[in-house]
């Protein structure tokens, strides 16, 4: 019998980005004036974005919005069977590890892309806290081919047994 959590599938979510996401994303990590020539060289030259930015795509934050996106309301834990309701107002981020099979386009224009979504598994640590590790896979979902695979962990402070 698989643990609680373990390998439960979340479903798929559209995704899209346009050159201008891209560019303020590169300028928002640290990219300043006296760097821009890396923002252009990586939009213009290598035809691809900073190598960070499948982070902000694969949090499922963002999704299709073209719109600041409000953090509390887009975090909503998942239900998973065998584990009690989790409270998304005391979390932290346990870490993202990337593995990149290809280079993301500048801008999703033209293209559709998904990210699907699975619990890899929930791991109780006791009264300190829960952890949940969720696989999330960038797609074109007319190609199936898979840009990126990001796994991650948050942290539920006080939320275990």
């Amino acid at each position: 019998m698989p643990a609680p959590g373990e390998n439960v599938p979340l479903g798929s979510a559209a995704v899209a980005w346009l050159k201008r996401d891209a560019l303020l994303f590169a300028v928002s990590i640290g990219n300043g004036t006296d760097e821009l020539n890396f923002v252009f060289v990586v939009l213009y030259v290598y035809r691809g974005v900073q190598r960070c930015w499948p982070f902000i795509l694969t949090t499922a934050f963002k999704l299709t919005d073209q719109e600041v996106v409000d953090f509390s309301s887009r975090f909503t834990p998942p239900v998973i069977p065998s584990v009690p309701k989790l409270n998304p107002d005391n979390i932290i981020d346990g870490g993202r590890t990337m593995t990149s099979y290809r280079q993301i386009p500048t801008s999703s224009a033209g293209r559709r892309f998904e990210l699907r979504s699975r619990l890899v598994g929930v791991y109780d640590k006791g009264k300190l806290g829960s952890i949940i590790e969720d696989e999330k896979i960038l797609v074109d979902a007319a190609s199936g081919e898979e840009y990126v695979k990001a796994v991650g962990n948050t942290f539920y402070l006080g939320q275990g047994n």
